[in-house]
């Protein structure tokens, strides 16, 4: 199946052509798909994770953390297979088809949360490229795919797009918890 601890493969980050990534992009979103159309009651509640990491978040005034768990609150909840670190180089291709490997941060929630975090570990991808025209290439072209693949989960789904929003900020606020200091000033914004 689908998914793994791990799987012997190579990172679906290598089949992106950089002039046109829109077909993984689209493979990338039914992938993602297929794995919250399953129900997952054992894992750990997603708001309970986000709460904690937003509260553990650098960064972040005390009034920041409070409206970011008060909009929290306000977002749905729900029982689907979240990954909860949905991205390229956790999704290995084998002979026998993909392989999402890495579900450490596995929860049950809210697929469009899930989306959200993958959209901001793509729009995020250019921060940890050193050179600059490479950085600014691979911001370009992460633009271009998670728009793809935002897009195509909402067409292939029925997502309404407003909440994978409204989750950004959330999503936004608990990743700075992770001190990924080449993404702070940005996730703040």
């Amino acid at each position: 199946g689908i998914l793994m601890d791990r799987a012997d493969g190579h990172p679906m980050s290598a089949a992106i052509d950089l002039a046109r990534p829109e077909p993984v992009a689209r493979a990338l979103a039914k992938l993602h798909a297929s794995l919250h159309a399953c129900r997952a009651p054992q894992l750990p509640p997603q708001h309970e994770d986000l709460a904690r990491r937003i509260d553990a978040a650098q960064g972040l005034t005390s009034a920041q953390k409070r409206g970011a768990l008060a909009r929290l609150d306000d977002l749905p909840r729900g029982d689907a297979l979240c990954h909860g670190d949905f991205h390229l180089d956790n999704v290995i291709l084998t002979a026998s088809g993909p392989v999402v490997i890495d579900w450490l941060d596995a929860t049950r929630g809210d697929p469009l949360c899930d989306v959200a975090r993958s959209v901001i570990l793509i729009q995020h991808a250019h921060h940890h490229e050193a050179e600059p025209r490479r950085q600014e290439a691979v911001r370009a072209v992460a633009q271009r795919f998670a728009h793809v693949y935002l897009t195509h989960y909402a067409d292939t789904t029925g997502a309404d797009v407003e909440i994978v929003a409204r989750w950004i900020q959330t999503n936004a606020a608990a990743r700075m918890s992770e001190g990924i200091l080449v993404e702070q000033e940005a996730l703040a914004a």
